[in-house]
């Protein structure tokens, strides 16, 4: 911008400033080559988890080092986070309207954007980020969404107490850490606190008090105190709300109450008695004022944005106006989820599932939904869906050299992962959950099954892992046994090996296992498999306490190579040895 002034000078007094000219020249050069360097890479921003600042823990700090990325083109007004699988493991960035990646997919977790900054979280720290990837603030706590230009964060006091401040736009505390809880501010410029036990303020950006008010203790709910009102029980499953000013909005006779913002909430009617039926009873719509605005019709009913929330009905997931009216002029998605609305952006969480849509059904992002294991082998994922609490993702695997061997798989497949689940009822007062991956192993196919079930009203469900070992030549779905020689006594070796390492942890006072539980491998034993080892596992309880999850004994081929049979199919079918 200065070059031109330069110029105009050199061309009035040329001698005089011959050697100044020449120094310009050369340092544009220079400039111009870094420049144009830089931005031969894309347009993407990268940020390096081990330029994070660790912070005390009882102060939040602004970081003293930021990345330095590529900045972010000014033409991008908005972001939107979404992920990418890697090592199985979902990483975190932020993309465009083209559905293009803008900040590089390295966080574990990330937030939307408001007013220009957004939470993600790296090596489980807390980061206020700003569009050009450029971190504003550390915290071992949360860190808020921010609201007319502040957003809460918290901290924690000498006792371990979480306490919490607020933080501007640029990172920068503005008002310590200090309440018990803080809302976000209002467009007036106010937002509600709690102070001490029964005690609750209005504050302005500054932390002035300009109003208090006092509780009963009693309403002292953690993270009860949203907008000035408080949802509080005064018995299992008997809700009311009131706000700070002690003024009663809803009286404590409902089964389940949530604030959905905007002053409304989502309320399940009174008097449900058992704990299975209020998972599965539907919610009506009331306002500050206690007035009811729907029917107990809807299910699922998330958060407000611009003026819409989301709600579910038996087979699609919608949007409802303040009015508690569906919205007609926004899209449906079959599905149970949840449908955020920010502009003219649906961000959808569907079926397990994240896309993003324009307000006309334009899909711009959405995972894969199937694996790539070869040049010419895929399986991709197909949807059953009985009834609003069943979801079963299952394979079908397509490119296989053989066609009839390819039908037959997907058969056995759909078989395995539907037939215990299509029968399944809304009567039957119980969720599933049924996922899976693949991945090729030389001429073995490897489904992995991961799975939740959960009985309503129960203390915990069930998680589910099987794994199917397929031949892609032949269609064979190995077992266990056809990896050893036949009538070879493999299992009294395995056996052995198990109860050796049982026998060496239960000596530990952290030991989990359940005693005399061991009795042996069975003829359908879980198993997987790694390049150089089999690896025994078994589902909760069987041998061990539940929360031991999924036990697993690895045993190195190597201590096992007697009993294996080197000639099989099985063993050959993915083998990679000398």
């Amino acid at each position: 911008m200065h070059s031109g002034g330069y110029y105009m000078k050199i061309k009035k007094y040329m001698l005089p400033f011959f050697g100044l000219l020449f120094l310009i020249i050369v340092t544009t050069t220079i400039f111009i080559i870094l420049v144009t360097g830089s931005h031969k890479k894309e347009q993407d921003v990268t940020v390096d988890s081990s330029q994070l600042v660790t912070q005390a823990p009882t102060q939040a700090v602004t970081p003293t080092v930021t990345p330095e990325p590529t900045a972010v083109p000014e033409k991008v007004t908005q972001l939107y986070p979404a992920y990418q699988i890697v090592d199985n493991v979902k990483k975190y960035g932020y993309i465009d309207k083209t559905g293009a990646f803008v900040i590089d997919p390295t966080f574990d977790q990330a937030s939307d954007f408001h007013e220009g900054v957004a939470e993600v979280t790296i090596d489980d720290k807390n980061c206020a980020l700003d569009k050009g990837g450029n971190i504003l603030f550390i915290n071992d706590g949360s860190i808020g969404e921010f609201d007319n230009d502040l957003a809460t964060f918290t901290s924690w006091d000498g006792n371990q107490s979480t306490l919490y401040g607020y933080l501007d736009i640029t990172g920068k505390v503005v008002i310590e850490a200090k309440y018990l809880v803080a809302t976000n501010f209002n467009k007036d410029g106010t937002a509600y606190v709690q102070t001490a036990s029964g005690k609750y303020a209005l504050i302005d950006k500054t932390g002035k008090e300009l109003e208090t008010y006092e509780l009963d203790p009693k309403y002292d709910i953690p993270w009860s105190l949203q907008d000035g009102y408080l949802v509080y029980s005064v018995s299992e499953m008997k809700y009311g709300v009131i706000n700070v000013k002690g003024e009663e909005i809803l009286k404590p006779k409902y089964s389940e109450i949530s604030y959905l913002g905007d002053g409304l909430f989502a309320v399940k009617k009174p008097n449900i008695k058992s704990s299975d039926l209020i998972m599965i009873a539907k919610q009506a719509i009331f306002n500050q004022t206690g007035e009811q605005l729907t029917d107990y019709s809807l299910y699922d009913l998330y958060h407000y944005y611009d003026g819409y929330c989301s709600a579910t009905d038996d087979t699609s997931t919608f949007f409802v106006g303040t009015d508690g009216k569906a919205a007609d002029n926004l899209p449906k998605f079959d599905g149970r989820g949840t449908l955020k609305l920010n502009g003219d952006v649906i961000s959808a969480y569907i079926d397990g599932e994240q896309l993003y849509s324009t307000l006309d059904k334009n899909i711009f992002w959405q995972l894969p939904s199937s694996y790539t294991l070869s040049d010419t082998i895929t399986v991709s994922k197909l949807k059953l869906k009985p009834n609003r609490y069943v979801l079963v993702n299952y394979p079908e695997v397509e490119g296989l050299a053989d066609s009839a061997v390819q039908a037959q798989i997907n058969t056995q497949l759909k078989s395995l992962f539907t037939d215990s689940r299509i029968t399944l009822t809304k009567k039957d007062m119980m969720s599933v959950e049924d996922n899976f991956s693949a991945k090729l192993m030389k001429n073995l196919l490897i489904i992995e099954r991961d799975g939740y079930d959960y009985n309503f009203g129960a203390a915990h469900g069930m998680p589910i892992k099987d794994f199917f070992f397929i031949d892609i030549n032949t269609g064979t779905f190995y077992q266990l046994k056809d990896l050893f020689k036949a009538g070879s006594d493999y299992s009294t070796k395995i056996n052995e090996l198990i109860t050796a390492e049982i026998n060496a942890d239960s000596t530990s006072s952290n030991s989990m296992y359940l005693p005399d539980s061991f009795t042996g491998i069975a003829e359908n034993q879980y198993f997987r498999l790694e390049s150089d080892a089999l690896v025994i596992y078994f589902y909760p309880y069987d041998i061990a306490a539940y929360a031991a999850g999924f036990p697993e004994f690895t045993i190195p081929f190597d201590d096992i190579m007697d009993y294996i049979d080197t000639q099989g199919a099985f063993w050959n079918s993915f083998y990679e040895g000398n």
